[in-house]
C-alpha cells in the first residue's frame, strides 16, 4: 500500500478544498502523507479560522479509517486467499465480514443463552414467532421485528411498574 503515497507527489489540501475531485488512490496517497507528517484530524470541532482538516475534507470519516488500519494489519497473501475464496463462492464481501473473518473486530457468533433455562424459554415462546417468519418478505420480516421489539419493551415496563408500586 505504501507503494500508492509518494510524498513529492502529494500536495497538501487546503481547509477550503475538498476530496471529492480526488481518485481513490489520490485520496489514499493523501490520508497516507498526512498520517506520516502527523498532519490528521483531531477529535471535535476544529476552532474558529483554523486551517486543520477534517476526515469529510479527505472524503472520508475516523471509522472508515479505523477499518483501513485495521485491514492493513492483515496479511496481504491471507486478504487475497479471503476475497479469492468468497469470490468463488459467490459471496458478499463487505469491510465488516473481511475484519470478522480475521479477528480484527469483536462480533459475538454464539448465543450466549444456547442451553440455559431463559434459553430454553425464548426458543419456546418464539417457536410460532419462527413458523411465520419465515413465510414472510423482507419488508414483512422487518416490520414484524420492529413491532415485537416494541411490544416486549411495552411489556417489560408495565411489569417495572407493578414491581415498583
Amino acid at each position: 500500500m505504501s507503494a500508492l503515497a509518494q510524498p513529492d507527489m502529494v500536495e497538501p489540501l487546503e481547509r477550503t478544498q475538498t476530496a471529492s475531485n480526488l481518485t481513490d488512490d489520490e485520496r489514499f496517497a493523501l490520508l497516507e502523507e498526512m498520517w506520516r507528517s502527523g498532519n490528521v484530524p483531531r477529535r471535535g470541532r476544529p476552532k474558529k479560522g483554523s486551517s486543520q482538516l477534517r476526515w469529510a475534507d479527505c472524503g472520508t470519516t475516523r471509522q472508515r479509517v479505523h477499518e483501513w488500519r485495521r485491514m492493513a494489519e492483515i496479511p496481504e497473501d491471507q486478504f487475497d486467499a479471503y476475497l479469492r475464496e468468497r469470490r468463488e463462492k459467490g459471496k458478499h464481501i463487505t469491510v465488516r465480514g473481511i475484519l470478522a473473518h480475521f479477528g480484527k473486530i469483536n462480533v459475538r457468533t454464539a448465543d450466549v443463552f444456547e442451553g440455559t433455562p431463559i434459553g430454553d424459554l425464548a426458543e419456546a415462546l418464539l417457536r410460532r414467532v419462527e413458523a411465520v417468519f419465515s413465510e414472510l418478505n423482507k419488508r414483512e420480516r422487518y416490520a414484524l421485528l420492529h413491532a415485537l421489539r416494541f411490544r416486549l419493551r411495552c411489556i417489560a415496563r408495565a411489569v417495572d411498574l407493578e414491581r415498583d408500586e
